[in-house]
C-alpha cells in the first residue's frame, strides 16, 4: 500500500533491501547463452523502496539477447524500479551471450549495484560463472588408472584368493 509523504520521509536511511542473482549454469564456454535471474527484496517491515535503479555492469563484448525489461547502454543493463512495498520483491530475468574472446578461467557476470537505497543493501551474487576454453582436468589421472588396470589384470591372471574387508572375490 501507499504511505504518506511524512512516513516516507521518516524511512529515509532506514530502508532494507536484499538482492540475489543466480545463473542457469556454473561453467560455460565462450559464446554460451546464459540466463540470469535477479530478485530484489524489500526486507523492511514498514518502509517502501522508491525510485530504485538496479544496474548490472557487463564485460566488454557481452551480447544482450533479452534485457528483461531493462535497458542496455553498451556498458551495463539498467532497470528502473519505481516502488517495492515492505516484504515484497521484484524478479528480473535476462539473457546474455558470453563474449567469444573472454579469457579462460575468469569469472563472468559483472557487478551489481542498487541505487536509491540509503539504508542497508545485502547483495548475494551466485550468478558469477567460470568461463572455460577447454574441459578442466578432473578425476583420477589416466596413468594411475592404467597402472591400476594392469595390476588387477596381472593379479587375477596369476590366480589366488583375494580378501577385501573379509569378503572373498577371486579364486582360481
Amino acid at each position: 500500500g501507499g504511505g504518506t509523504g511524512l512516513e516516507e520521509e521518516s524511512c529515509r536511511g532506514n530502508e532494507r533491501a536484499a538482492i540475489e542473482r543466480t545463473s542457469d549454469q556454473w561453467e560455460v564456454f565462450p559464446g554460451t547463452v546464459l540466463r540470469y535471474t535477479i530478485i530484489v527484496r524489500n526486507t523492511s517491515r514498514r518502509c517502501p523502496l522508491l525510485n530504485l535503479l538496479l544496474r548490472n555492469r557487463l564485460s566488454p563484448g557481452t551480447v544482450v539477447l533479452d534485457a528483461g525489461g531493462g535497458v542496455f547502454d553498451g556498458n551495463a543493463l539498467r532497470w528502473n524500479i519505481p516502488r517495492i512495498d515492505p516484504g515484497a520483491s521484484r524478479r528480473i530475468s535476462y539473457s546474455v551471450r558470453v563474449p567469444l574472446n573472454f579469457p579462460h578461467g575468469k569469472r563472468f557476470g559483472g557487478e551489481l549495484f542498487l541505487d536509491g537505497v540509503d539504508g542497508f543493501v545485502n547483495i548475494r551474487d551466485d550468478g558469477s560463472v567460470r568461463v572455460l576454453h577447454r574441459f578442466p582436468k578432473t578425476g583420477v589421472d589416466l596413468s594411475l588408472m592404467k597402472s591400476l588396470f594392469w595390476f588387477l589384470l596381472v593379479s587375477v591372471s596369476l590366480g589366488g584368493l583375494w580378501y577385501v574387508e573379509g569378503q572373498r572375490y577371486f579364486q582360481e
